[in-house]
């Protein structure tokens, strides 16, 4: 009779001990040892609780290990038996005490069988079981095929990239298919090619002899292998001198290396190593879409393993994400991440990663050292490292995203570098796996990953080096971003592009100087010139932070830098403004930097210091202060002879006349505007501006719609539009839409043309400021929800006073409780309208020929304005009074007056009702 082995079967699954097997039926299942050696010592306990100290030191060999350790091998156990699922349990915890296992188990003896063609040696003895590749398939397919192709495949990557993992994978699939001898040759610890040729002889089984390089020679001519050479980076030159070798010794012999870089040996076939994908910073998951990404696939299977079971929901999903992509997808950080999920959720791994060396610091106990802390890993890396590599690394870790050569060697040059050298470290850097590169047909772009640069943070900090860099980066981007005021055209795109491209290192380099208070001045400098940039591409506002700093510290040099002050109290009202409204701390600090203008003569300054002030008062539906303000435009503005400076000049005054009601002196100063052919749009315009063309026609149809020229007013709407759309600058176009197209459509009757107006002010907000977004969302209730009570009294609470009287004549809806008081306020371009709209919505309380009375006045106050359109609807308003009242003389006598007036726009909603009205009396 054969030999017996003893077996344990419990469910569907065999545990054999003598070869370390567990079986599903007959089909052998992927166990850690680890896991193993704990299934084995509960299964023969069974029933028994096994106490957590004696499964460690059993499992352990008396090392001591973190319990994390032995709760996460319980955890991959649970998952391979699968443990709970239709309500069956193996392995259940004992609070306080260990585990037991629960199942009922059956001992017994079943006959040993040999290995299949007799491969029980080289690649089951040395080679371990792959762990599951997350993410990989078809780089394992990939890969294989490689090998299959050429005989020396280097995987090469990024510390814990998975490289190892990999090559094993390929092995094992390689080992399916191949006669191949598999055998394993771990570098870790081997410090020379002697040394190398030493764990060669051990890994092949081979005698060892003083001259174990032609033991192994003649063992690898015995027979086809695949030598899987892991961890090569440290001795990369012996790695490279021993591949060379044994693939001379035999034509069947393979090569898979594992390496930060390649061996660079003949027919060498080079697979980089990626991370695993995660989802980008601005997409938004669930926890369905989010399990797709293979980071976060691992990141839940690890932490499952840890907890016992965990499965990712929609509120985990976000920070999951966020993880992944702090940690760049790499399955050493993320298994790292994941140990600690017994102690912590998945919003607090996420704000844990903020230091992450520290809190990434429980790795495997089993794991080699350099896989027991993030640190660990990148410190092992930047071993096989020259000293000014070494010091690169730290000194790019200043860059906070993608970065040019040439940005790298003007850095360098401040620390005494040569360009030569510093191109030859980044080189070798990206070489090394330590910098990735994206080569496209603009040029080479360099990064470091997330946590490489946190780790070349460290390195810096220690060096002492962190100022340095930092103060060599920020001259770098100043002087960059510093605009010629001689900049033609080309060179001024140039400036732009350069902008552009130091955004996150300029923001980098303020976050040190400003936030972080390391150096003001070198701050300051920086901001004067951004300032330019940030205007033009609308950036003030994600930058306040930094400007009251800097200018407080400003404040105090001798001599005093005046024309920087001003820059920097300008872009503080403007950014406080379209953030937060006008507020009366920002209209006075704008007043303070006119004052200071005018004191500089810096006639440039003070005429856009006087157009935000005239916006602000226009806005906030100060008529009389905007035209203070407009005035004062055009009188600092009369020596300035460029048809820009005229067209803002006029078009200016004209809205100014316009809003207080002067109809008359508004035509004529329009006029003006016309009668000199428009300017063509400047070729960069200030996101905080409106082009002074596109605004003058928006205006001028405005005022046509109000004097009574409807057509005339609704071609010049479309005009206006064409060329907003013609200039494509965002703001210019909500502008003229918001405030003049879309109401003339509205109050033309035209729905259809005021939701094409709508959404195309809807689209252009998406590339300016938020405020210009909820213009377009006022639009949208008008238009979608006039009946729903709730929203349009949530709008009008929210509305800015221009907003309110715009929105109240475009339906008696938005007139507000204080519509009474508002419309007998001092008169205004809407006032008439507005008291139409009272004496329709709030009835006085008294008799009726009291709101007759105040509609008369009205009409009176319409009449000297000149507003056409309004004196149209209050006499309907009148008409309809009297009509009510049987009184049909008075109601022709009021209507048709005025409706004879017109000799245009009889299509528009107004002067049709008014036909109608007539044609019944």
């Amino acid at each position: 009779m054969g030999s017996q082995e003893k077996v344990f079967s419990f469910g569907a699954f065999h545990l054999v001990p003598s070869r370390h097997q567990l079986l599903e039926g007959d089909h052998p299942l992927r166990v850690g040892s680890r896991a193993l050696g704990l299934l084995e010592l509960l299964v023969e306990n069974a029933g028994e609780v096994v106490t957590k100290q004696r499964l460690m030191a059993a499992v352990w060999n008396g090392t001591w290990v973190d319990e994390a350790n032995l709760r996460a091998n319980i955890g991959a156990l649970r998952k391979v038996l699968s443990d709970g699922r239709d309500g069956r349990r193996y392995i259940v915890n004992v609070p306080g005490r260990g585990y037991r296992f629960v199942e009922p188990v059956v001992s017994g003896q079943r006959p040993v069988t040999p290995r299949p063609n007799g491969k029980s040696g080289s690649h089951e003895r040395t080679l371990p079981i792959a762990p599951r590749l997350i993410g990989r398939s078809a780089t394992l397919q990939e890969v294989t095929a490689q090998l299959a192709k050429h005989r020396l495949v280097t995987i090469t990557g990024s510390g814990g990239i998975g490289k190892t993992s990999l090559a094993l994978a390929v092995a094992e699939k390689w080992a399916e298919s191949h006669s191949n001898l598999i055998v394993l040759i771990d570098l870790t610890t081997v410090k020379d090619v002697a040394h190398l040729w030493t764990a060669a002889a051990r890994a092949l089984g081979v005698e060892s002899t003083p001259n174990p390089q032609s033991q192994v020679i003649r063992s690898v001519r015995s027979h086809e292998h695949l030598i899987v050479l892991d961890n090569c980076e440290h001795i990369v030159a012996a790695a490279a001198e021993f591949s060379a070798t044994v693939l001379k010794s035999r034509a069947g012999v393979r090569v898979l290396a594992t390496s930060r870089e390649p061996l660079r040996v003949q027919d060498e076939w080079v697979h980089r190593l990626a991370p695993l994908d995660s989802p980008d910073r601005d997409v938004s998951v669930t926890a369905q879409d989010a399990i797709r990404y293979s980071a976060i696939e691992l990141l839940a299977e690890r932490i499952a393993a840890v907890v016992g079971g965990y499965e990712l929901n929609d509120h985990d999903a976000p920070f999951a994400a966020e993880i992944c992509r702090s940690l760049d997808g790499n399955p050493l950080a993320l298994e790292l991440a994941a140990a600690q999920a017994e102690a912590f959720s998945m919003q607090e791994l996420a704000e844990g990663l903020r230091n992450r060396f520290e809190f990434l610091s429980k790795g495997r106990r089993g794991s080699p050292l350099r896989h027991q802390s993030l640190y660990a890993m990148l410190d092992w890396s930047c071993q096989v490292l020259s000293s000014d590599e070494r010091s690169m690394v730290g000194r790019l870790s200043v860059f906070p995203t993608w970065f040019g050569m040439a940005d790298v060697i003007q850095l360098g040059i401040r620390f005494g570098m040569t360009a030569t050298a510093v191109s030859g470290c980044v080189s070798n850097l990206v070489t090394k796996s330590i910098v990735m590169a994206r080569i496209t047909a603009e040029g080479a772009r360099y990064r470091l990953q997330e946590t490489v640069r946190a780790f070349g943070r460290t390195k810096l900090e220690r060096a002492g080096e962190t100022n340095d860099a930092f103060r060599a980066l920020a001259a770098h981007v100043t002087e960059a971003l510093t605009l010629d005021p001689t900049a033609d055209g080309a060179a001024r795109s140039s400036w732009l592009a350069r902008c552009a491209h130091h955004m996150e290192n300029a923001r980098a380099c303020l976050d040190w100087a400003i936030r972080d208070g390391q150096d003001l001045t070198v701050g300051v400098n920086l901001i004067s010139k951004a300032l330019p940039f940030w205007m033009i591409t609308s950036h003030l506002i994600e930058h306040r932070a930094y400007l009251e700093p800097a200018l407080a510290h400003l404040l105090t040099w001798r001599p005093r830098r005046r024309q920087d002050e001003l820059a920097i109290e300008i872009a503080i009202g403007l950014s406080r403004y379209f953030s937060g409204g006008p507020t009366p701390h920002i209209v006075d600090r704008l007043k303070h930097a006119l004052a200071l203008a005018r004191t500089l003569g810096l006639k440039p300054q003070e005429l856009n210091i006087l157009w935000m002030l005239y916006g602000i008062a226009g806005n906030w539906g100060d008529y009389l202060a905007q035209m203070r303000f407009a005035k004062q435009f055009g009188t600092a503005s009369l020596h300035f002879r460029e048809p820009r400076t005229k067209v803002r000049r006029h078009r200016m005054l004209a809205r100014a006349y316009h809003d207080v009601g002067d109809q008359r002196t508004a035509v004529k100063e329009i006029g003006r505007v016309i009668a000199v052919p428009l300017p063509a749009a400047p070729a960069q315009l200030d996101a905080y501006s409106i082009e002074d063309g596109t605004a003058a026609l928006a205006i001028r149809s405005r005022i046509l719609w109000v004097t009574g020229a409807i057509d005339d007013a609704k071609t010049v709407a479309e005009e206006c539009l064409a060329r907003g759309l013609a200039v494509d600058h965002a703001q210019s176009i909500c502008w003229a839409i918001t405030f003049n197209l879309c109401p003339i459509a509205i109050w033309s009757g035209d729905l259809k043309n005021a939701r094409r107006l709508t959404s195309l002010a809807m689209a252009h907000s998406e590339k300016t400021f938020d405020h210009w977004n909820e213009w377009a969302h006022m639009y949208c209730v008008f238009l979608d929800q006039p009946a729903d009570a709730h929203a349009v009294t949530e709008l009008v609470r929210r509305m800015i006073p221009s907003q309110r009287d715009i929105f109240a004549t475009l339906s008696p809806v938005f007139a507000g409780h204080d519509i009474r008081q508002r419309a007998l306020r001092r008169p205004c371009w809407c006032s008439p309208e507005l008291t139409r709209v009272a004496v329709e919505v709030q009835p006085a309380q008294t008799t009726g020929e009291t709101d007759d009375r105040l509609l008369r006045k009205a009409d009176l106050l319409a009449m000297r304005q000149g507003a056409l359109s309004w004196r149209l609807r209050i006499a309907t308003t009148l008409a309809r009074r009297y009509l009510a009242r049987g009184e049909g003389s008075k109601a022709r006598a009021a209507l048709a007056p005025v409706y004879e007036e017109f000799k245009q726009g009889f299509q528009t909603r107004d002067l049709q009702l008014a036909a109608e009205l007539l044609a019944d009396l």
